[in-house]
């Protein structure tokens, strides 16, 4: 079923581009001066932080689905891990044991605010006993101590590229590569702000760039971060092929936010049957 929203998700006239300044925030140190870290323990959940990359701790670890009132319960590495019903959690029980370290992993960890899924160092996703230590206020997971020191040891303008989009995400800032240049942002990066949604740039440069670009051309760059954060899950017109704006008219598609360019792109997707909806999306 498709159903098309009356209201669009804004205007560029309507915006409030305020910008912040060339620090995102006064209390918040840079991230590449590598001295702000600490070990964090897994009995305490103080520096959860809603930007984590693990899947959320009210889902399913095995399927993902929203745990219910009554999930099911099992014991592994001395933590309780909740599962949506007992056939999710019987399907746990069979699994080889490093397995379980992984999927048992991803709720616990998600539980006490760790916002990566794969180790920073060595990429593999995180078992349920990983080293937990926290950067710039932010909990980060490693594979186990060895690789923690690894990342210790690396040049600190590294490390602020390998954390630094966490870091950024964590800050409030919706996007962790800059519109302009394609770079990743850190902490730090001058900002500004369309709504409730904060858009880095990865330098002054770069945001005086954007102030340089025609009305229209900005529209889409932002709608580029904001239309995700407000839910709509493309980014091109399925029915132009074109980028997105503001003012783009949203549908409902089978539970999906779905935007189409402008008003003359909404008729034409509106007169497509449901089939041919589903297949615009796919191309």
């Amino acid at each position: 079923m498709t159903r098309m929203h009356v209201k669009t998700v804004g205007f560029l006239a309507g915006l409030s581009l305020m910008v912040l300044g060339a620090a995102c925030s006064s209390a918040t140190k840079r991230a590449d001066t590598g001295t702000e870290t600490g070990k964090a323990s897994l009995e305490n959940d103080s520096s959860k932080v809603a930007t984590s990359d693990l899947k959320r701790a009210d889902e399913c670890p095995f399927s993902s689905k929203i745990l219910g009132e009554k999930p099911a319960t099992r014991r592994f590495g001395g933590h309780e891990i909740l599962f949506y019903s007992e056939s999710e959690a019987s399907a746990f029980d069979e699994l080889p044991g490093e397995e379980k370290r992984v999927v048992a992993g991803r709720q616990v960890l998600a539980r006490h605010g760790v916002v990566n899924e794969n180790c920073i160092v060595t990429k593999k996703p995180l078992p349920i006993d990983a080293e937990v230590i926290v950067i710039e206020g932010v909990t980060f997971g490693f594979t186990s101590a060895k690789y923690t020191n690894q990342y210790m040891a690396i040049p600190k303008e590294v490390r602020a590229d390998l954390v630094g989009p966490y870091l950024v995400r964590a800050s409030g800032i919706s996007n962790t590569i800059c519109p302009i240049t394609g770079k990743t942002l850190n902490l730090g990066c001058p900002t500004i702000k369309s709504g409730d949604v904060r858009i880095g740039f990865a330098d002054a440069s770069a945001l005086e760039s954007f102030h340089m670009l025609k009305a229209n051309q900005r529209n889409e760059i932002i709608a580029v971060v904001v239309l995700p954060a407000r839910g709509i899950q493309n980014t091109l017109c399925p029915v132009t092929s074109k980028p997105l704006r503001l003012d783009s008219p949203v549908f409902e598609v089978d539970g999906r936010l779905i935007a189409v360019r402008n008003i003359k792109a909404a008729r034409a997707f509106n007169e497509l049957d449901s089939k041919q909806q589903r297949d615009a999306l796919q191309d």
